[in-house]
């Protein structure tokens, strides 16, 4: 919400070329990046969670077109739960160099608040988080009577 309330003030509410429009144009471009990739941090799990549990669920025999429909949501956002969490590590490692330039950093804090930029060993969090919340939302829907259970 608040992205699109510094795009409405820096695109039709704020003269070209004024320190004001410069300050919400700096902002927004820090809202670009950070508040669309802290977001998916937050709604990961949930949604990993519960696209395996549809999937692992049994259909009963009446399939409809709103159960088909599921069931391809379920694997797109299981599919997304893997690939959106390599391509934002394949992007943190290949920005890593610029980094270390105060400005150019400034549009990644978000996504790596307080890290250490000094080795590129040390920017992955991030990546543990996602395989983390993937791993955890993979053993809370075994079923309990597996033998997987107790691995």
């Amino acid at each position: 919400m608040v992205n699109f309330l510094c795009a409405i003030v820096y695109y039709c509410l704020t003269p070209r070329g004024t320190k004001i429009n410069a300050w919400f144009g700096k902002k927004l471009g820090e809202f670009k990046f950070n508040a669309y990739i802290r977001y998916y941090m937050l709604s990961y799990y949930d949604l990993t969670f519960f696209s395996i549990m549809k999937l692992t669920q049994g259909d009963p025999e009446p399939i409809t077109n709103s159960r088909k429909m599921a069931n391809i949501a379920s694997y797109v956002i299981l599919v997304g739960s893997v690939v959106i969490p390599f391509l934002l590590s394949v992007l943190i490692c290949n920005r890593f160099p610029y980094f270390k330039v105060k400005e150019s950093k400034a549009s990644f804090n978000t996504l790596i608040v307080k890290l250490d930029k000094g080795r590129r060993l040390r920017i992955i969090s991030p990546i543990f988080f996602f395989i983390r919340r993937f791993a955890t939302a993979v053993m809370l829907t075994v079923p309990l009577d597996s033998k997987l259970i107790f691995l």
